[in-house]
């Protein structure tokens, strides 16, 4: 997993670990995840991003992978995006039951968010970090006596990894207001 700022400087689409933006600015970034082989198998596979200093705008968020060359929107029913209320970050839960299709590839997770009046204006910077969760294990089904691999415990939960990945917004605190004038 790899989650990157788009740099306003440049006229090209660049993206990087680092960008500088100003109070109030809608912030894009992207997250590029490679999708395991196994995805059908795994009990769990959950993205979540934790900004600070900013509000991640979930109706932004789009999940998109490349078929033949061209970029394709996920279809619906593989995840569900929530955000909690109150938070300014959000979560997206994989249905791993639903992404054979995306078995093997490469998801990217593009979206906006707001960079706050809180932002700090320190060389420490505002980060936003996105934690991917997997399940480290896969159990069989509880009903297969014959499988070997069968835990003890019915309750017997698979194990969980984690990667973690943290992009870094500057600021200068400055908040533009544009005006324009009037032509008679």
């Amino acid at each position: 997993m790899t989650k990157q700022v788009k740099d306003r400087t440049k006229e090209t689409e660049t993206w990087k670990q680092d960008a500088d933006y100003n109070v109030g600015d809608m912030v894009p970034y992207k997250i590029t995840v490679d999708v395991p082989s196994n995805i059908t198998r795994l009990k769990e596979f959950t993205l979540t991003d934790t900004p600070k200093n900013l509000d991640d705008k979930v109706d932004t968020v789009k999940v998109t992978y490349k078929k033949a060359d061209v970029e394709v929107d996920v279809e619906a029913k593989a995840y569900s995006v929530e955000k909690k209320d109150g938070e300014h970050g959000f979560k997206i839960t994989f249905v791993t039951t639903e992404m054979a299709d995306y078995a093997g590839k490469q998801l990217v997770i593009t979206y906006n968010a707001k960079l706050l009046p809180t932002a700090v204006t320190s060389t420490d910077g505002n980060t936003n970090r996105a934690k991917l969760e997997y399940s480290n294990k896969i159990l069989p089904g509880q009903d297969d006596p014959d499988n070997p691999n069968k835990p003890e415990n019915p309750d017997t939960k698979p194990g969980k990894d984690y990667i973690e990945n943290t992009t870094i917004v500057y600021t200068f605190g400055l908040q533009v207001l544009k005006k324009g004038e009037q032509a008679d």
